[in-house]
């Protein structure tokens, strides 16, 4: 991604300064290595460009896979006693939005500041052989944008970012909810205030949505705008130094046209911080999950243990893998049967009290009741 963001920075400064220096008709040979560098800024523009994308893709996939199947395999042996404090338009957003959300942290945050970062300062560093005084402001431009474009965007839109998922998670719920209570919403004909609820929760959803683009596009107006006034300011920086003989002619096109390239790749890092925000959102919101589930949980998390075929004992593991006491395999089912059990999920009052039950093996019990029971 560095190797990308400089190439496409080089390529503006050496075609620059072959425009510049071409106007003066010099030999054809002086302007060879020029020539020869704008092809290779080019190539390696679109290369690195294409693996860069291939690169920070896979791994952003391979992190999300490594993610999703480690939340998986801490939610599948606690449901459902252990979700019973989340709905499951919830759990679905967190297990699926939410998750994805998280690759945009090596993605749409990481890379962009890693790669842009770099190549910005090296270009503030080559810019200094040319014309210190150029270097001076387009180094403060360049701080100037990362607090306008990075800082405080994500300060105002803090709330938009925290909200945008529990909004989410709502209008999924309220989805699912319609979709399996539709025929006794139609008996009732209580549909539309089911729909209703749909409607308005979308409208929420869309209000934050359309605060967090109006946000960023503010900001991408702001660094274009940032982007033509640091154009101007090292134009007259590099006047000032070239009527002091500091630098030859034609190199004063590269200082004008390269902060606009360097502001150009700046695009990407512009909206990192947005990317962020909305990651460790989500990020929380996944912890909270399997954080609360672990607590709840506790030893009851361990791997099921089965008997070995050969009928002896198997050594018990705990939650965190290590072997326990050695236990005996259970003789073949029988039956069973309850006596003065109370039934319920774990915290709350208990659903049934006082059951007794005896069921024989290919027996079939039917349990009644009114609807909610």
């Amino acid at each position: 991604g560095a190797a990308s963001a400089a190439c496409a920075i080089g390529l503006m400064w050496t075609s620059g300064y072959l425009i510049a220096a071409s106007s003066l008709q010099p030999p054809i040979l002086f302007l060879m290595p020029i020539i020869v560098s704008v092809r290779f800024f080019a190539l390696g523009r679109a290369t690195f460009r294409y693996v860069a994308r291939l690169a920070s893709h896979d791994a952003a996939f391979r992190m999300l896979g490594s993610v999703r199947t480690a939340i998986f395999d801490a939610l599948a042996p606690r449901a459902p006693a252990g979700l019973t404090r989340l709905r499951r338009g919830d759990l679905m957003t967190r297990f699926m939005a939410d998750v994805d959300q998280l690759q945009d942290i090596p993605l749409r945050v990481r890379h962009p500041l890693w790669s842009t970062g770099t190549v910005a300062a090296l270009s503030v560093v080559l810019i200094a052989f040319i014309s210190p005084r150029t270097a001076l402001v387009l180094l403060a431009f360049l701080l100037l944008a990362g607090l306008l474009g990075a800082a405080l965007p994500a300060r105002l839109a803090a709330r938009d970012t925290a909200r945008l998922a529990p909004h989410r998670a709502r209008i999924n719920d309220d989805v699912l909810d319609l979709a399996d209570r539709i025929e006794v919403l139609s008996a009732f004909d209580a549909q539309e205030p089911a729909r209703r609820r749909v409607h308005d929760d979308d409208d929420t959803l869309r209000r934050t949505v359309a605060g967090l683009q109006y946000q960023s596009g503010a900001t991408t107006a702001a660094m274009v705008l940032l982007a033509g006034v640091a154009a101007l300011a090292c134009g007259w920086a590099g006047v000032v130094d070239l009527g002091r003989g500091v630098f030859d002619g034609p190199f004063l096109a590269v200082l004008v046209l390269v902060p606009l390239s360097v502001f150009d790749v700046l695009e990407d890092a512009a909206q990192a911080a947005q990317a962020r925000a909305l990651a460790r959102a989500s990020a929380r919101r996944v912890a909270a999950v399997t954080g609360d589930l672990s607590a709840a949980v506790g030893a009851a998390a361990a791997e099921p243990v089965r008997p070995a075929a050969d009928g002896t004992a198997v050594p018990a593991q705990s939650a965190d893998g290590s072997e326990g006491e050695p236990i005996t395999p259970r003789p073949p089912f029988t039956g069973l049967s309850l006596r003065d059990a109370d039934l319920g999920w774990p915290g709350r009052p208990p659903v049934v009290r006082g059951l007794a039950l005896d069921i024989a093996p290919g027996q079939r019990i039917l349990v009644t009741g009114t609807s909610g029971a």
